[in-house]
């Protein structure tokens, strides 16, 4: 009952509204069955004709057959032509929706697929689906006709025959119904297998450099093959599953043949029946048969297409980033002044706490630094902080509001976080500073271009702002990607700002540089940033020294050297660090 609801809920949301043009490609399919049926009998009687030299009825069926059989060829081009643009349409109306589900995941149901997974499903399943569905809509008039049209000419040239050959069909069904899971267990480890595969060329694909650092070439060739190996296992088992049902179904038909054939000989010899009838029957049975294996075909289409529905339904029913309508974003006031922690801990999965009984207060503007060695919890501090997991032990507030009940836009909206990575689209310099602020105007990016350094680099290119990056912004190094992404936050307007290790890849002048207009925007704004550079920590208001997820002590530079032993221990090794770098 649920999976019928499932059928259903897809067929209203993406096919109902194409129901004109679905309605146009049944009756093509419609009229094309119903002409290609006549066929075998003209051809039987032309037969006929022909035995009994009747030279003017000969010249007029064969005049009538090759008028039909034009007109069923026109009528399956147009059919074909409106199957694609149903299909594209269709198709691309489930992904679109699929896309925009994806989107607005919560980020802990994020954590829960990779990457090749979700793409499979996006793309193979989304289109395994639709063509289903279309496949349905068409061959079930198809099947229809073709079984009861052949049925009755059949039954009229020959009732003793026609019992003979209905025998194949229960005999197939049973054959169907033993194979079903196997075929079923197959289609679930080639999908499987599939995404794995995605997964190892993306991994490999994405770290060219890596592997030639490590000496990997071989190795990975070797990983290569043993991959393919294991999807020619996977291939072969489900070959062995469709070569014994080929073999028993062909069986099965060539019994059914010889008898039949048998009978019509006999016929025919005693005067009976003629050569005529003897063909068109065949023809006959023939499309019967074939409407019966559409029939199997759709049974085994219905296991693949049932995998690709669950892994659908469980994206389309995954909990996404809720709006909350209760508190309106001039509810939440606008300006952020003030954010405060009280006991928070938190755990990805349920697993052991990342952070632990976390407790901070900041109540004016500022500079903030988070510091700790690396796996301590800080970028996800600042995840927390940005609404990207829910906070479900202890208590996080802004402005004296509980986080969880902001509006998220709100959020989004006030907090600007810049990550370590640089997110580059293949598109120019300017296009890519403007994904902070599309209303950005060319004044404002040259002025986010002075303030992070990238105006002289920009100007070394010959179209300068107007060069394009490529993928991945290959045009730039780790350094210009880290200034771009600091001039992005300055092309956006909020009330607190994050950083986490945006100067980690600059030389010491351009991260002075860069320190400087974060001290200036504190003035005003509250700055929280991560480091493991000692520069920025001597000019922090206050710092939040995070040991195995809790916070240790907290204080400016001057006051944890004296206080914090730990602290200090991690000043000089960071030191040591940059000047051994």
């Amino acid at each position: 009952m649920k999976a019928n609801k499932f059928y259903k809920r897809i067929f209203d949301q993406y096919f109902r509204k194409h129901i004109c043009l679905v309605s146009l490609l049944i009756t093509l399919v419609m009229l094309n069955v119903v002409f290609s049926s006549i066929n075998p009998f003209l051809f039987g009687t032309l037969i006929d004709n022909l035995n009994r030299k009747d030279f003017n009825k000969t010249i007029l069926f064969i005049m009538v057959y090759v008028i039909l059989a034009f007109i069923t060829s026109i009528l399956e081009i147009v059919r074909g032509n409106l199957s694609m643009v149903l299909s594209y349409n269709i198709s691309s109306d489930m992904k679109k929706a699929l896309f925009n589900q994806y989107l607005r995941f919560e980020t802990s149901t994020r954590d829960k697929y990779n990457t090749s997974e979700l793409l499979n499903r996006l793309q193979n399943d989304s289109d395994l689906i639709v063509s289903f569905y279309l496949n349905v809509i068409t061959n079930v008039l198809t099947i229809i006709i073709n079984i009861i049209v052949p049925l009755i000419f059949i039954i009229t040239i020959s009732l003793q025959n026609t019992v003979i050959s209905l025998l194949n069909i229960p005999l197939v069904f049973v054959l169907n119904i033993l194979f079903k899971c196997r075929i079923e267990e197959n289609e679930g480890k080639r999908r499987k297998y599939g995404d794995d595969l995605i997964s190892f060329l993306f991994l490999h694909l994405d770290n060219f450099v890596h592997i030639k650092i490590f000496n990997m070439e071989e190795k990975t060739t070797l990983n290569y093959k043993k991959v393919l190996a294991d999807g020619y296992d996977i291939e072969k088992d489900n070959r062995k599953t469709v070569n014994c049902m080929t073999i028993l179904r062909s069986l099965i038909s060539m019994i059914i043949s010889f008898l039949t054939f048998y009978l019509f000989s006999k016929l025919i010899i005693d005067n009976k029946m003629t050569i005529g009838n003897m063909v068109s029957y065949s023809a006959y049975v023939s499309r019967l048969y074939e409407a019966v294996s559409k029939i199997m075909e759709l049974n085994i289409n219905t296991i693949n297409v049932g995998i690709s529905l669950g892994r659908i339904g469980q994206m389309m029913n995954e909990s996404i980033e809720k709006v909350n309508n209760d508190m309106s974003i001039k509810d939440a006031n606008n300006f952020i002044h003030k954010i405060k922690t009280d006991h928070l801990s938190f755990s990805y999965d349920n697993s052991d706490f990342i952070l632990k009984d976390i407790s901070f207060n900041i109540s004016k503007s500022g500079l903030y630094a988070i510091v700790g060695e690396n796996g301590c919890g800080k970028t996800t501090l600042l995840k927390i902080l940005f609404g990207l997991y829910h906070v479900d032990n202890g208590m996080f507030f802004i402005n004296g509001l509980d986080i969880n009940l902001l509006p998220i836009e709100y959020i989004r909206k006030e907090i600007i976080y810049t990550t370590k990575e640089t997110f580059i689209i293949d598109d120019t310099i300017k296009n890519n500073l403007k994904l902070a602020n599309e209303n950005a105007t060319d004044k404002d990016i040259e002025q986010a271009c002075r303030c992070s350094g990238l105006k002289s680099d920009f100007d070394l290119f010959d179209k300068k702002i107007d060069t394009i990056l490529g993928t991945g912004g290959m045009q730039l190094s780790s350094g210009q990607k880290q200034k771009m992404n600091f001039a992005r936050a300055l092309l956006r307007k909020g009330s607190v700002y994050i950083f986490d290790e945006i100067t980690s890849d600059l030389d010491g002048v351009a991260e002075k540089n860069i320190v400087e207009k974060i001290r200036e925007l504190s003035v005003n704004n509250i700055v929280i940033f991560i480091t493991h550079r000692t520069y920025p920590l001597i000019y922090s208001d206050n710092i939040f020294v995070l040991n195995d997820g809790r916070i240790l002590h907290s204080g400016n530079h001057i006051e944890l050297l004296k206080k914090s032993e730990y602290y200090k221990e991690l000043f000089s090794l960071l030191r040591s660090n940059e000047q051994d770098g």
